[in-house]
């Protein structure tokens, strides 16, 4: 994925007549102009297909960028958006990216916190960026959506329903609701033992609640995400990962 930036400047009183993008220009063509029509200022830019895309804005570039609620598919034609921030006589703008392939941008997570890439600039989040800063293995942008800061830790229990925060993100349930589903039961004394040749040995105690199955997840150290890797029958309490991060052998 890239996720490249491209900063657009504009002095409000210096904008003039502007041609058409095209796919060639540099920096997808982004610009701001005028709709006299509608009295309202358009951002524009060349949207090339298989990319989606978020737009920022600053007043002086020293507070934070704000998210506009923009979350656009590229189509190879010119996209825009209408503007009414207020920014003075100077406005910075910048138009990011992803290359992620989706068939629906505004509720897709790219970066797989849980949060979808919407809620995430309705929440001024970064919808590109997996943090957890305070390392409780929850991310960030879903404790900002959820609690509204990082003062949660994954052992707390929020909305008091005896399920910890932690195990209502695992299990993708609302951890500031009491009414919704409970999440999936964890397993307790996991053991994991890394081999040679790079494969693991999982254990852990078996869990009378599992009904269906036993899902394995798995923490990528370098983005942060808990990826699912494959599942095994519920009474199982051992399991064989192989080095390119499959479901080997369970007992």
């Amino acid at each position: 994925m890239k996720r490249l930036i491209l900063i657009a400047w504009i002095s409000f009183a210096g904008v003039g007549l502007l041609s058409a993008q095209s796919p060639g220009d540099p920096s997808e063509g982004v610009r701001i102009e005028w709709d006299t029509a509608n009295s309202r200022w358009r951002v524009k830019w060349w949207g090339k297909a298989g990319r989606t895309y978020f737009i920022q804005h600053s007043v002086d570039l020293v507070r934070a960028w704000e998210w506009l609620p923009v979350v656009e598919a590229g189509n190879d034609a010119v996209k825009e958006g209408g503007l009414t921030v207020d920014g003075g006589d100077r406005s910075f703008w910048r138009l990011r990216y992803s290359d992620i392939p989706t068939s629906d941008p505004r509720n897709d997570d790219f970066d797989g916190d849980k949060v979808s890439n919407y809620l995430e600039v309705q929440n001024q989040t970064d919808p590109l960026k997996f943090a957890d800063t305070d390392e409780d293995s929850m991310p960030d942008d879903w404790e900002m959506r959820y609690f509204g800061g990082l003062d949660q830790s994954g052992a707390d229990d929020f909305d008091g329903d005896d399920s910890s925060n932690f195990v209502e993100y695992v299990g993708a349930t609302d951890p500031a609701n009491a009414s919704t589903e409970p999440p999936p039961a964890t397993a307790t004394n996991i053991v994991c033992v890394e081999n040679p040749d790079g494969s693991i040995d999982m254990s852990w105690q078996d869990n009378a609640d599992n009904e269906e199955r036993v899902v394995i997840r798995v923490r990528n150290m370098q983005t942060g995400k808990w990826d699912e890797i494959g599942s095994v029958p519920a009474n199982a309490t051992r399991v064989h990962i192989n080095p390119d991060h499959t479901i080997g052998s369970w007992e």
